[in-house]
This record gives structure tokens, C-alpha cells and sequence, in this order.
């Protein structure tokens, strides 16, 4: 079954170059909230495209698209799944295909994922969790507003970790005239949950047109966050917490969620998903509402995570865990 874990180690000298790398992540904050939201055991997405001694893979950093070496401990990633291509093909032009997004200036890859899963998810929204998010959400925005306003240029690519790797092997199947080399990603999960932030807004501005966003098409970017980004590991940690702890998350009507301040953080980060994925599409072109909540309605139609190139890519399939904290310990040479 592709996408289906074999249970075996495997040494780093064993991956190859067009292999798919899916990193577990660090303990705790960001990487962790990750795994537990898409119920998965991976939080970053990497691409590898030198094999031998020394790997190297293509990733999405906070710098941008970079090739980066990883060792035998895999550092703080800990271990990674690798998943490898099914079809017999040359993976030369698969790797070739990064080096069309170095360096660009990509969206912060987990912070963006991040805002994603808040807003498509469907979460427990008790008072206290309402409160966190509101101020995981204000700190994500403010962190993108100061990015467009001084280092993103109109015309660039941005992607998350893993919508990267995908992209990489569409490019190179269309460039190849050669479907052998698409991923096709099949998603179990319905991401339109009625429960979801977006959605509860979505539905909100069709119910009462005469609403605040309706009132305001171009939304006002100031943010004043309460935390700083350096805050985001801690205050991941805390939602898990007071959702794992259930005392607070009686599940609220949506009349008694969606006010003002809701709306226009859901609004605003429509603006900044506008801006770092549709700068040069004519149909986003204004933010004015209904688009910016058209631009999430079309970004959450293709969100790929991770945990969906793990286990629901039906064109690869796991040969194995590299990295000494891997949690299996039968080794295989692949």
C-alpha cells in the first residue's frame, strides 16, 4: 500500500537522491503542535537531491528554498521517513526543478502551515482556547504583515514545506511531458468542517451580508500582538495543553464565537494568503471581501501537509526511518 511505513531503519548512506524526506521535528512548540493537529508523526517536508556521504536536501526555510546537509543524527529533526517514487524514472530532473525556487523569498513554511491548520480545522473553541488563538493568530499576522511591508516582492512563489516538495515533482512532470513523476495526494479528511474558523466566518458573511468585513472590503493590517513570534513555540504548547485538558472546551454556538475581532483576523489573513500565494493571479488581484475569503476557500482546496505525503500519496512509498532516534530499531539496506 503506498504510503504505508515499512517499520525498518534504514542508514542516511541508503537514501536517494528524489527521495521524499518527512521529519519528525523537535519535542515540543511548533513541530509538535503540528504532529498532534494533523494527528500525524511528522512536521517538515525536505526533498533529497545528493545522495552518497553526504546528503543534501531541498527544503523551505525561513530563508527561503536552500540545500542543506543533514547528518546521521538528523539534529534536532530527530528521524525521518523516507518515501521514494514508485515509478522507474530518472529523478535527476526532479531534483534539477529546486533550483527554479532558491532562495526566493518563501513564507516562513511552519508558521504558515500553522496558520492553515487553524483556520481549516475543526477545533474544541471554548472561551480560553479562543483567547490563545486569538493571539497565535494576531502574532502570525503581524510576523506577515512586516514581511510583505520590507523583504516580499510581488511575482515570487511562496509554499509551505511540503506544498514545495509536491510542486517539485508537478513542475517536473509537466516540463517531462511525464505523469510518472506527479504525486497524486488523496486526502480522507474533509477540511470544510462547520466548526472551523474559517468556515464559521464564511458562513457568518453569507448569512449576514451586513456584516463588519462587508464594511471594511480592505481590511486595516495594523496588528498590535499582545506575544512575539519568539512566542509561538510556548503558546503551541498551551492550546494543546487547555485542548488536552477539556475543561474550558465546551464546544460555543457560532453566533457566540463569530464577532468583530474573529472576523477580521479571518479577514486580514486572507489578505496575507492573498499576497504570499496570488501576487501575480489576476483573480486576487483585489483583496476586497468576498476575495479574501475566496483566496482561503482556494488555498484550503490544495493544502497539502506533511502527514498527507506520508500516508496518502499514492505515487510513493516508504522504504524505511533514517536517523538514530528513529523508533524502530530492525535495520534493512534499501
Amino acid at each position: 500500500m503506498s504510503g504505508e511505513t515499512t517499520g525498518y531503519n534504514i542508514r542516511c548512506s541508503d537514501i536517494k537522491a528524489g527521495d521524499i524526506l518527512l521529519f519528525h521535528g523537535t519535542k515540543h512548540g511548533l513541530d509538535a503542535f503540528i504532529r498532534w493537529i494533523t494527528v500525524s508523526d511528522v512536521s517538515h517536508a525536505a526533498l533529497c537531491v545528493q545522495e552518497g556521504d553526504s546528503i543534501v536536501v531541498a527544503e523551505e526555510t525561513s530563508a527561503g528554498v536552500q540545500k542543506n546537509l543533514i547528518g546521521d543524527d538528523m539534529g534536532k529533526r530527530q528521524y525521518a521517513y523516507v518515501n521514494r517514487l514508485i515509478h522507474d524514472v530518472d529523478m535527476a530532473p526532479v531534483c534539477n526543478t529546486t533550483n527554479n525556487y532558491m532562495n526566493q523569498p518563501f513564507a516562513y513554511g511552519q508558521i504558515i502551515l500553522l496558520l492553515c491548520l487553524l483556520l481549516f480545522r475543526e477545533l474544541p473553541l471554548g472561551p480560553r482556547i479562543l483567547s490563545i488563538l486569538y493571539k497565535i493568530i494576531e502574532v502570525v499576522l503581524a510576523y506577515y504583515i512586516d514581511k510583505i511591508d520590507n523583504e516580499l516582492f510581488p511575482g515570487k512563489t511562496h509554499m509551505v514545506c511540503s506544498e514545495f516538495v509536491y510542486v517539485c515533482f508537478s513542475d517536473t512532470a509537466a516540463s517531462e511531458d511525464n505523469l510518472q513523476y506527479r504525486l497524486q495526494v488523496y486526502n480522507e479528511f474533509d477540511y470544510r468542517k462547520p466548526e472551523s474558523l474559517f468556515e464559521l466566518v464564511n458562513d457568518y458573511c453569507r448569512i449576514n451580508p451586513d456584516n463588519i468585513i462587508t464594511r471594511n472590503p480592505v481590511p486595516e493590517l495594523k496588528v498590535n500582538p499582545v506575544c512575539k513570534i519568539d512566542d509561538l513555540d510556548n503558546l503551541c504548547n498551551e492550546l494543546m495543553n487547555e485542548i488536552r485538558d477539556g475543561s474550558s472546551s465546551e464546544k460555543t454556538g457560532a453566533k457566540d464565537i463569530v464577532d468583530d475581532r474573529l472576523m477580521m483576523l479571518v479577514h486580514r489573513a486572507g489578505y496575507i494568503m492573498c499576497k504570499l500565494f496570488f501576487s501575480s493571479d489576476e483573480r486576487f488581484k483585489t483583496t476586497e471581501y468576498p476575495k479574501s475569503l475566496a483566496v482561503l476557500d482556494e488555498i484550503k482546496k490544495y493544502f497539502i501537509t506533511p502527514e498527507d505525503l506520508l500516508e496518502r500519496c499514492k505515487d510513493a512509498t516508504c522504504v524505511g526511518i533514517a536517523g538514530q532516534d528513529a523508533p524502530v530499531t530492525e535495520s534493512v539496506s534499501v
